[in-house]
């Protein structure tokens, strides 16, 4: 990604609405496909040139053809990859996005918020995640009794974006509430707007929360533009990525193709909850499955039943839990080497020495 404008500009992300053609993006990413672009579009101009100048038209058969082949090799893999995986996917858990179109600033702002979760709730969502910001205060700290009791009545894992000023700067951050009343951890916003004079002071840590839903990731609003915030969230073992987000009205047609591409390159669900202009939820093979674009502010409640993939076993674990388990694996060898030594004593087998 650039530094600053991360990849805005990608040529590639026109291609949001054809999930079958850009599969290969899981593997080569976002960069390996504006490649592609870029290379069979300079063909094409060499062609045309060749057309006007005759020196050129054997450079420009070459790359015709070069750029033809990885354009077809580009697109079969596709469609092997986007068959394979829309094959295997079979709806796991409901969730939903709230898209309120306004700011709380009240405590009657709070209600309406409440009453929107449980129009969502009421619809079957277990997991809910509301907007960037979507609370001016630590829910740790303010409200805490009142949203609790909102997550045990509607039985349901709450996403909730807030903003906790200090005096070093602004904390732009995400939790995830349960049912039960506990807070599972808080994510910082890795990549705030600082050209805007945005500052995120708890950024760095990629938390995933494991739930009976599924395994639960967190990046905000601008993250989604940059490619390694996903990726970390994802190599930590997340099967759906909750994204609040707080865009503005003259790129909300643009900002949420950007979610479409994070997800297959990470093979991960999406759930984008902006403020007023441009929710999505959005499958692990990039295909949109609801969404509530508008350059207008627009009260939306998207819910979706979405298909979740396996996380690798060892990419789900931290690196003490790997060491764990080692330490058990090889604890269970040396128990069974111990054990045979006990029933057959040190016994040479014929040609072991010769081995050794």
């Amino acid at each position: 990604s650039i530094p600053v404008i991360g990849t805005w500009g990608f040529v590639g992300y026109a291609l949001y609405e054809q999930p079958w053609l850009i599969q290969p993006v899981s593997l080569f990413g976002i960069y390996g496909l504006d490649l592609l672009i870029l290379l069979a579009n300079y063909a094409l101009a060499l062609g045309v040139l060749g057309l006007l100048d005759r020196r050129l038209r054997g450079l420009a058969r070459n790359w015709l053809t070069g750029a033809g082949l990885l354009v077809v090799m580009w697109t079969g893999l596709s469609l092997v990859l986007f068959t394979h995986h829309v094959s295997r996917l079979t709806p796991s858990v409901r969730v939903a996005a709230i898209q309120p179109a306004f700011q709380i600033q009240s405590e009657e702002g709070l209600r309406k918020q409440f009453e929107l979760t449980r129009t969502a709730a009421a619809q079957g969502a277990q997991i809910i995640v509301w907007h960037e910001g979507a609370l001016p205060f630590d829910p740790q700290t303010n409200h805490t009794a009142e949203l609790q009791a909102l997550a045990a009545e509607t039985g349901t894992y709450l996403v909730m974006g807030y903003t906790a000023p200090t005096d070093q700067g602004l904390r732009n951050e995400a939790t995830m509430l349960t049912p039960a009343g506990d807070f599972l951890g808080v994510y910082g916003k890795d990549h705030p707007v600082a050209f805007a004079g945005e500052t995120s002071l708890t950024r760095g840590a990629y938390p995933v929360y494991a739930t009976p839903r599924g395994r639960v990731g967190t990046v905000i609003c601008y993250d989604l533009d940059f490619t390694d915030t996903a990726r970390k969230v994802a190599r930590n073992g997340a099967q759906i990525i909750a994204a609040p987000s707080f865009d503005w009205s003259a790129i909300a047609a643009k900002h949420y193709s950007h979610a479409v591409f994070r997800a297959v390159e990470n093979r991960v669900a999406i759930v984008k909850a902006d403020v007023a202009f441009d929710s999505a939820i959005i499958d692990p093979a990039g295909r949109i499955l609801r969404r509530a674009v508008s350059t207008e502010p627009t009260a939306a409640i998207l819910i979706a039943d979405l298909p979740l993939v396996a996380p690798n076993r060892l990419e789900s674990l931290d690196v003490s839990q790997a060491t764990d388990r080692l330490d058990e694996l090889e604890k269970a060898r040396l128990a069974e080497a111990f054990h045979l030594r006990e029933r057959v004593g040190d016994v040479v087998w014929p040609g072991w020495e010769q081995q050794k």
